[in-house]
């Protein structure tokens, strides 16, 4: 019996390689799409252009995307156009890669940012998904430039979640 194949995008971090370790205990198989394939399981890609890694999606289980430049940095011009366009570059490529499968993954679940919502002090009531105000500034522009990008993708019948995490360890 084969195991059913799980492929994450950016998956090199904390959190990808936590994920990855949770799902081959689970039975799946990782692959990992990286810039820089050093170890088995991982294949290269750029995160920008369809390549021989969009054929690894035919018949996948599930699509995780975590690729994006890291936060940790300062946003000055260079970097700010380098952690939006990583982010949204990627989506948009993946959603081009499922959409050319013929037995595309069933679910896509790709990063985001709980950053969307404006910040909220005091007395402020708490921002939810049915009741969150979206912010204007950076780093809600991103998150929003991010998610529309992944809703534009024509991925049906594939099932996509955005997932608004906070700082990740």
């Amino acid at each position: 019996m084969n195991q059913p194949l799980l492929v994450l995008a950016g998956g090199t971090g904390f959190l990808g390689r936590q994920l990855a370790l949770h799902f081959r205990q689970l039975g799946y198989e990782v692959l990992t799409l990286t810039r820089r394939a050093k170890r088995f399981g991982e294949v290269a890609w750029d995160g920008r252009t369809l390549g021989p890694w969009a054929k690894m999606l035919e018949g996948a289980a599930a699509l995780i995307n975590l690729a994006g430049k890291s936060v940790d940095c300062r946003y000055h011009a260079v970097n700010r156009y380098a952690i939006v366009r990583s982010r949204t570059e990627s989506t948009r490529v993946l959603g081009e890669a499922v959409a050319q499968c013929q037995n595309p993954p069933a679910v896509w679940l790709n990063s985001s940012t709980a950053t969307i919502y404006e910040d909220t002090t005091g007395a402020a009531p708490a921002n939810t998904e049915a009741a969150g105000r979206i912010g204007r500034g950076f780093s809600e522009m991103v998150a929003q430039q991010w998610e529309a990008e992944f809703n534009l993708a024509p991925v049906l019948p594939t099932r996509r979640v955005a997932l608004r995490t906070a700082i990740v360890l």
